[in-house]
């Protein structure tokens, strides 16, 4: 659901999107393309978003990234800006103002 709220608010847009299925496809897509816009599930432990997101900040500090997270989870939240996330929002959030937040933060 996510994804595809995600896709239609950046194809809106006009912005290209990349989905990733490994931690390795993230951080050559973002080599790839110098700076990004990043959206990570931050419950997805498979892809140790922590130290992605800290790796990926180090790496390409004009990054944005914004995180979600199923439910709201203050620890959680704590973590992710710690590692240099920009933004964190719960799923229900993200879903809700995926548009206002695209049209924010993505050149126009």
């Amino acid at each position: 659901m996510i994804k595809t709220m995600v896709e239609d608010a950046a194809r809106e847009l006009g912005v290209r999107v990349f989905g990733t299925r490994t931690p390795a496809d993230v951080l050559r897509r973002v080599e790839e393309n110098g700076s990004a816009l990043l959206v990570l599930d931050l419950g997805a432990d498979h892809f140790r978003p922590m130290s992605l997101i800290k790796r990926i900040k180090t790496d390409h500090p004009g990054a944005r990234i914004i995180g979600f997270v199923s439910q709201s989870n203050a620890a959680m939240r704590t973590k992710a800006h710690d590692a240099g996330c920009d933004f964190v929002y719960t799923r229900p959030e993200l879903a809700k103002q995926i548009k206002s937040i695209f049209r924010t933060l993505l050149p126009g």
